[in-house]
């Protein structure tokens, strides 16, 4: 999937990753805010949603860069002119 040229399946690839990775830092955050204790109920799920959606907008850029430099180039589409 991921070796596809055009790069249709570059999102199939991408999206589990930089999602498990903001799921896994939103989880820890609620960890360790139950754990620390004293916070409401509101500020621990809404820090953790905040965590979840600030990672997501700074991974899927970087986990898109990274898959698609796994892949290997394109080859030239047509002929030569």
């Amino acid at each position: 999937m991921r070796t596809q040229s055009n790069g249709h399946g570059l999102g199939r690839f991408a999206t589990p990753v930089y999602t498990a990775i903001s799921v896994l830092a939103a989880a820890t955050f609620y960890t360790l805010a139950q754990a620390k204790g004293g916070y409401p109920a509101v500020a621990v799920y809404g820090g953790a949603l905040w965590v979840f959606l600030l990672s997501m907008i700074v991974t899927m850029p970087l986990v898109t860069a990274w898959a698609k430099s796994l892949c290997p180039p394109s080859p030239p589409e047509g002929g030569r002119g």
